[in-house]
């Protein structure tokens, strides 16, 4: 760092001893402070060397041992608008803040997507670049004003439906949420779940949501090829809204979105829950819907197809060490208060 190469010795020297002395802090937000401080001071003194560098190339009685010290062999003068930019950022902290925060998110994302691809990979038996690149060609979503109550009366197959919804881009954050129900609760119970979030959605963001949802979005012709993108079309979404009806947690595929969701490590407030209640058994489903997410055992779960429950059992097994494991977690994820609170 103390280099005194071209005159670069000054701002590294200023900059490492600043560094010694905020690792003499102990409060981590002071430290945090004391570093963009210390930034600042580094490239507020580079940003000053570059200044008095155009000065000494551009004086018409140059000093041989200014010279020295600042003549520019490498073109710093191309790096001072980059500089400029970067003081500017450390002495806005409202903009820096804002500014790391998105980095967050973009790595988180970036991190979250990976992950899910991953278990793609496994749930398809190919790689993690393949993996992306076939949910990064079939993610769609769709407008649930679009929908009516007829269309989530049951699982038949919908050619036709798929024509509502769009191609949508994995990293755009276009899918506000990725709708997880089962096919055996009651469907107008259901439906009425569902339109009970888009309301308060609507009311919240003063527009529809764009969701992505089975029966819409899927290929009914390559069901296997979406089926094996669930994982990265989840992590594409803002939010999960569970759509938890009696038999929800009976089902594999329910259940393997909702461990999807949790080994990404994502924020399990992002999951909402909107019990499915039949007219005239309310009560009733209430406590058994809770009693199947305190009983929870994910062994007992049931898949239509044999190989896929042993593949995904296996897959949840290995992630989470065992299947008591995974159940503690779902199980975890119900008694969070924020839960309860909801209507």
């Amino acid at each position: 760092l103390a280099s005194s190469d071209h005159g670069t010795g000054i701002p590294n020297f200023v900059f490492a001893f600043l560094l010694l002395l905020v690792l003499c802090l102990r409060q981590p937000s002071r430290m945090q402070a004391w570093m963009w401080r210390a930034f600042a001071a580094w490239v507020a003194t580079r940003t000053v060397m570059h200044v008095v560098n155009l000065a000494v190339v551009r004086c018409p009685i140059k000093n041989e041992q200014a010279c020295e010290l600042f003549y520019d062999r490498d073109g710093w003068w191309a790096f001072l608008p980059s500089n400029m930019l970067a003081l500017y950022l450390c002495l806005r902290p409202t903009l820096r803040k804002n500014t790391q925060a998105a980095v967050i998110r973009l790595c988180e994302g970036r991190v979250h997507r990976l992950a899910a691809a991953g278990i793609s990979g496994l749930l398809g038996g190919c790689s993690v670049e393949e993996a992306l690149a076939t949910a990064r060609d079939r993610f769609r979503v769709v407008d649930l004003s679009l929908l009516d109550a007829i269309d989530m009366a049951d699982n038949t197959p919908a050619p036709l439906l798929a024509q509502r919804s769009v191609p949508a881009c994995l990293s755009s954050h276009k899918c506000d949420a990725f709708i997880s129900h089962s096919w055996h609760d009651d469907a107008p119970a259901k439906w009425a779940a569902l339109q009970k979030w888009r309301a308060s959605f609507v009311a919240r963001n003063g527009r529809e949501p764009r969701v992505w949802l089975d029966k819409c979005c899927i290929d009914q012709t390559c069901i296997d090829v979406d089926l094996r993108c669930l994982p990265v079309f989840l992590s594409a979404s803002r939010t999960v809204v569970v759509l938890a009806g009696t038999t929800y947690l009976s089902r594999l595929w329910c259940v393997m979105e909702l461990f999807i969701f949790a080994h990404m490590g994502q924020d399990l407030s992002r999951i909402e829950l909107i019990p499915v209640l039949p007219e005239g058994r309310e009560a009733q489903d209430t406590a058994d819907i809770a009693r199947s997410f305190a009983g929870f055992d994910a062994s007992s779960c049931s898949c239509f197809r044999a190989e896929d429950q042993e593949m995904l059992l296996g897959i949840i097994e290995a992630a989470f060490g065992s299947l008591q494991h995974f159940s503690s977690a779902v199980k975890a994820i119900f008694d969070q208060e924020s839960w309860r609170q909801k209507p």
